[in-house]
């Protein structure tokens, strides 16, 4: 997987806000990419008001601009790794169109509150979790950590099955082991118990990984069960997760889901950790 030079940050003016930035600070630091923070003032609300459609439109632009500075700021990222930019749209439709046009963004970071299903998430936010077809980092509110805060990855988890996506997910986690100084565990989960075990997972990695690679793996975690999605969920909670990484399947079968998997899908709505997630046609 080629590195992420571009990252992607809608962000909404919430308290939230300032909790995303500082992380996208922390992470400015370990990575060599442009952060492009993005607000869009919500077009819908002004058809509310069609009178002062034409006084609200650069007023409240203006008044967002100062706002987004105002965090960023706050916050003192260095904004020579950085810009700032406040439009006027349908905010799930800019952010898709945003980080598909040129250059194109390699990763969007959204935030989420975690342990409160998709509801809480934040419609658009969920939106583009599901329907982007960038890699997306889901950013959890974790308790304990004040909202202007950052959020350090210190345990990664990468839920594999050895799907492609999956092993690009390993790969690229395993290139930030260095940068982020955090331990890599790998959770595989199989229906059978007799191919369940830790010697055949490393086996069958050694065809994938280089020696090295292989060494940077601190646990590896392997269940059998029949409900993948329950496993992670629990193994999140055990092992104290900050960050999953998963891969994302292209279903469409499963309507609710659109391009998210059934098991990425249920995962991200009640996950505590913070999830990065792989896109399979990203």
């Amino acid at each position: 997987m080629e590195n992420i030079k571009n990252i992607l940050v809608p962000l909404d003016l919430s308290d939230y806000s300032a909790h995303i930035v500082n992380t996208c600070k922390w992470l400015s630091e370990r990575l060599d990419a442009h952060f492009y923070f993005l607000h869009i003032v919500d077009e819908r609300t002004l058809f509310s008001f069609k009178q002062l459609e034409v006084h609200l439109r650069d007023n409240l632009v203006d008044i967002s601009k100062k706002a987004l500075d105002a965090i960023i700021h706050k916050t003192e990222f260095n904004m020579e790794r950085g810009t700032t930019e406040v439009i006027l749209g349908e905010p799930f439709i800019e952010i898709i169109s945003k980080s598909t046009t040129r250059p194109p963004a390699d990763l969007v970071i959204v935030g989420g509150v975690s342990s409160q299903g998709v509801h809480k998430i934040g419609d658009n936010a969920f939106k583009i979790i599901q329907m982007s077809p960038t890699h997306t980092l889901v950013l959890k509110e974790k308790k304990g950590v004040p909202a202007d805060e950052d959020i350090r990855f210190k345990k990664i988890l990468v839920a594999l099955d050895f799907s492609e996506h999956s092993l690009m997910a390993l790969d690229y986690v395993l290139s930030l082991k260095s940068e982020f100084h955090a331990s890599v565990h790998i959770f595989h989960v199989a229906p059978d118990e007799e191919t369940c075990n830790e010697e055949k997972v490393r086996k069958q990695l050694q065809s994938h990984l280089s020696e090295q690679q292989l060494k940077n793996i601190d646990v590896i975690e392997v269940r059998a069960s029949n409900d993948t999605a329950r496993e992670i969920l629990d193994e999140l909670d055990k092992a104290e997760i900050d960050l999953l990484a998963i891969g994302s399947h292209s279903r469409r079968r499963f309507l609710r889901n659109l391009f998210l998997g059934k098991v990425a899908y249920d995962v991200v709505r009640k996950a505590n950790s913070s999830i990065l997630i792989f896109k399979a046609h990203a």
